[in-house]
């Protein structure tokens, strides 16, 4: 009788854990459907329809945003929408990429597979991009530039809205559109809260096993899928 309550406590204690919220390490996933948009600044074309209605804090995995997040594609283009509700946002000139460091700034990165054998990402503030490459072997270079990028930001009354496009003949150029569509992604928000606090970076995907933030790990990406 006392092996089964020592049982039953256990179990308890295991469902008791397993109920507590807990970010996954599996890869989400979410799906682009087809559209054609104007890449102007306005989200007037995009429809209702956000695949993503929140960011999430990479440092607490806690929920503090509402930035939203659409995707689309035809057969040129892949299609991006942030709109990010921010009333203090920083930017600044630009003479070189390393002046977006402080910037508030949105942020889509691709991999070639889930190893990340190759990426590249494109981090876009009000007046400039920081766009990258990386191989295997964790060499980055801000000296690579995406070719067909294509991008606009605009103030709202919240915050901003940042626009903009890739040519799908780029990516798979790249061999960033796998088998089936599949799109290795990794979409991302920085923030400076210009108080004199930390730099706050936000995920759609934020693994527990990741101690600090860091966008440049598979485990930071999600799958999307071109439909």
């Amino acid at each position: 009788m006392r092996k089964f309550y020592t049982l039953l406590a256990v179990s308890c204690a295991l469902l008791t854990s397993c109920a507590a919220p807990r970010i996954s390490n599996r890869a989400p996933q979410l799906e682009i459907p087809q559209g054609t948009i104007t890449v102007d600044g306005s989200a007037e074309d995009w429809g209702d329809y956000r695949q993503l209605t929140t960011l999430t804090s990479a440092h607490d995995h806690t929920t503090p945003d509402g930035t939203r997040v659409a995707l689309r594609y035809d057969n040129t283009k892949l299609y991006f929408l942030f709109e990010v509700a921010d009333p203090d946002i920083v930017s600044g000139k630009v003479e070189s990429e390393r002046d977006l460091f402080n910037h508030d700034r949105v942020e889509i990165f691709f991999s070639s597979d889930r190893k990340m054998s190759f990426y590249c990402g494109a981090e876009i503030s009000e007046t400039g991009v920081l766009d990258h490459g990386r191989d295997q072997s964790g060499k980055s270079s801000m000296d690579w530039n995406f070719k067909t990028l294509r991008h606009t930001t605009k103030r709202t009354a919240e915050g901003y809205v940042t626009e903009g496009s890739f040519d799908m003949e780029e990516l798979r150029e790249l061999g960033l559109i796998g088998r089936n569509g599949r799109v290795y992604i990794g979409i991302f928000r920085g923030d400076n809260p210009n108080d004199g606090t930390k730099y706050r970076w936000l995920s759609w995907v934020v693994a527990d096993k990741l101690q600090r933030p860091n966008f440049h790990h598979p485990y930071s990406q999600g799958v999307a899928y071109l439909r």
